[in-house]
């Protein structure tokens, strides 16, 4: 099986590389980058199909990127405040 078997392919998605699944995966991990939400987030609900077809739990990651060009203090604080807004929710959704 492989990952297009899996989705609904649509003009948003593109799969950039096709590979067969490794039958011993653990979770299925979605790279929380742009855009930070739990909702209206079509790229998270793809990840979040993937997973529930594959009877995975689905682990959602965000790497905070120190010193990152043009970023401020206030801009961290901000961030952060949002991303546990988005934590919260994503764990009342399972993930």
């Amino acid at each position: 099986m492989n990952i297009a078997d899996l989705i609904n392919i649509n003009s948003r998605i593109r799969i950039r590389k096709e590979a067969p699944l490794p039958p011993d995966a653990g979770c299925v991990v979605y790279w929380m980058q742009r855009s930070q939400r739990a909702f209206s987030n079509q790229a998270l609900d793809t990840a979040a199909e993937c997973a529930n077809r594959l009877s995975l739990p689905l682990a959602v990651v965000f790497n905070l990127v120190k010193n990152y060009p043009g970023s401020t203090e206030r801009h961290y604080r901000f961030m952060l405040n949002g991303l546990a807004e988005t934590a919260e929710a994503l764990e009342k959704k399972g993930a």
